[in-house]
């Protein structure tokens, strides 16, 4: 490292060149030095025919077929997702849902430690996620952006097929629930739409009709009322008169004189 460099308020500056190293001569047989302006990499990066002898050489001795990272993490937290292939992808290509702060290396570490799984070659895509509005008369929203890594293996994997056919039911509950939440919690809840009667799962989550209620002739109706109303006003005397006994003999037990009746 070489520091040089004045600035104009006569403070020295710090410029960090790139180191110069000398590979030994096996190594550096092939390359050709006048490429590197700042002297050699410190990596040589390896060509095709290299990466596919390490591959057999890994996949025949049972090792790894790259170089594994020096960071050991127990118990890993992240959500690493397999999604259901479409028609684009082959046998031989599997995609994931990763975190966003997950690279391709890692991903590729991930797998291969724990399922045992080699991924040739990572391709990963960042697209945004779908818009969002929880209440009406709010703005809408977008949450955080989805991170997608799609993999080469070595053998093929098919999906099982769905003989019973649960695929589509939870497709279709998931279009009438969300179509529920629309309208109870969207703009069909608001004004007089609110009380239309809703259509999703065909109709059965309500809201229901009102009951009828029975005949009652409006002369038994009233003398119904009337004496419910006696009832409740004579069982509001009585408990206004407990109250006073209670509280007079209360006095009484403490020595207070009673208050004189006519």
């Amino acid at each position: 490292m070489r520091l040089s460099g004045v600035s104009r308020f006569g403070a020295t500056v710090a410029k960090l060149q790139r180191p110069t190293i000398t590979l030994p001569t096996k190594q550096a047989s092939g390359i050709d030095a006048n490429k590197y302006k700042g002297g050699l990499p410190l990596h040589r990066p390896l060509n095709q025919e290299e990466r596919v002898a390490k591959l057999e050489q890994g996949i025949e001795s049972g090792d790894a077929h790259f170089a594994l990272g020096k960071r050991e993490v127990w118990f890993p937290k992240e959500q690493v997702i397999l999604v259901r292939p479409n028609a684009k992808l082959t046998p031989y290509q599997a995609s994931f849902l990763t975190p966003l702060h997950m690279n391709k290396m890692e991903l590729r570490d991930y797998l291969y430690n724990v399922y045992g799984l080699r991924a040739l070659n990572v391709r990963s895509v960042v697209f945004p996620a779908a818009f969002e509005r929880e209440n009406p008369t709010r703005p809408r929203y977008r949450k955080r952006m989805i991170k997608k890594m799609t993999i080469e293996m070595e053998e093929p994997f098919v999906w099982p097929e769905d003989t019973d056919g649960f695929l589509a039911k939870m497709e279709e509950s998931a279009r009438e629930t969300k179509k529920l939440m629309d309208e109870v919690t969207g703009l069909d809840s608001l004004g007089s739409s609110r009380d239309r009667p809703s259509t999703a799962f065909g109709g059965i989550m309500g809201p229901y009709k009102k009951a009828g209620s029975p005949f009652v002739a409006q002369k038994v109706a009233s003398k119904l009322g009337g004496s419910k109303r006696r009832e409740a006003e004579a069982e509001a005397q009585q408990e206004k008169m407990r109250n006073i006994a209670f509280y007079l003999a209360k006095n009484k037990q403490a020595g207070i004189p009673q208050p004189k009746t006519n």
